[in-house]
């Protein structure tokens, strides 16, 4: 029988927790990005009644908005749930990762580059949702 080497050993633990977080964090992008931000954009703007849209917020970058003009403090309220909205699915689910992927290996330095590896993450992210790709509305 085959017996793999201590190295050999933290290496494929390595892969796995790689693995493991980065085709478990762009999964959960892509699901974020088609079903639940336009579905949280649905409710919100029934809530709001208004349609919420993403608006340009200045260089290229985008932020939900309300279709309708004249509400300022209804649509700096819908700026500020999106800033929140984005930011909590990015870190809630790059945290949960980062737990699990880490109780799958005891070695020290596989752990430290999963928790090295969040923040460029949650960047990536963040920049993808917020970052303006079509014309000045897009819905």
């Amino acid at each position: 029988m085959l017996r793999l080497g201590n190295d050999m050993t933290r290496w494929l633990g390595a892969i796995q927790s790689a693995v493991l977080v980065l085709g478990g964090y762009s999964g959960w992008l892509v699901v974020f990005k088609r079903w639940c931000e336009p579905a949280l954009r649905r409710c919100a703007g029934a809530i709001l009644g208004s349609s919420i849209v993403w608006l340009p917020a200045g260089g290229r970058f985008r932020i939900w908005g309300l279709k309708d003009e004249g509400r300022i403090g209804a649509d700096a309220t819908v700026g500020f749930l999106c800033s929140l909205t984005v930011l909590c699915a990015a870190v809630l689910p790059a945290c949960a990762l980062g737990v699990i992927a880490s109780g799958q290996t005891n070695d020290l330095a596989t752990r430290a580059a999963i928790s090295l590896t969040m923040e460029p993450m949650i960047a990536v992210f963040v920049l993808q949702m917020l970052w303006r790709t079509g014309g000045l509305i897009e819905s």
